[in-house]
């Protein structure tokens, strides 16, 4: 687990029991790595999130209104999975930590857990889940090397409140 101090500005909402909690029973293939960004997650849905740049194929415009929150890759050059997690503003911590323990953490969970053929672990795979601007939505998106595998938006069920 790498920690790192969150630009000016934005914070960390998540702690570390929290993870370990999170793969508490976990049990895989591979092994995860887990980093605390110091930025924002960037937009969700034009580029390849390992491709330094690379335009991913197929339209997810609708996407763009999010922010990536949580983010897991798996790489199989490397055999691991690697949870990048995003700080959020300092006005928004309260709600972005009730998301993530509440929805966010078991969505990487399920992803991380469903079962897959061999070829699934050929190239690199890509699951995000960020928020919108207003809190109220959540999208999901995964991506194979630079195609797009799925995508949604999903409205929040349990409105975040005081």
């Amino acid at each position: 687990m790498r920690r790192t101090k969150a630009n000016t500005g934005l914070t960390h909402y998540v702690r570390s029991k929290w993870i370990k909690e999170l793969f508490k029973n976990y049990s895989s293939r591979q092994e995860v790595h887990v980093w605390f960004k110091q930025e924002q997650g960037s937009r969700m849905g034009v580029y390849n999130p390992g491709g330094g740049g690379v335009r991913i194929k197929g339209s997810s415009s609708e996407l763009l209104g999010f922010r990536v929150l949580l983010s897991i890759s798996y790489s199989a050059a490397l055999n691991r999975s690697t949870l990048s997690i995003y700080p959020s503003t300092l006005g928004s911590v309260k709600e972005v930590k009730s998301f993530t323990i509440n929805e966010g953490f078991l969505l990487i969970r399920e992803w991380l857990q469903l079962s897959r053929p061999e070829t699934w672990f050929e190239g690199n795979r890509y699951f995000q889940v960020g928020l919108n601007e207003s809190l109220s939505q959540y999208s999901i998106f995964e991506i194979h090397n630079n195609r797009i595998i799925k995508k949604d938006v999903v409205p929040i069920k349990i409105p975040i409140t005081d």
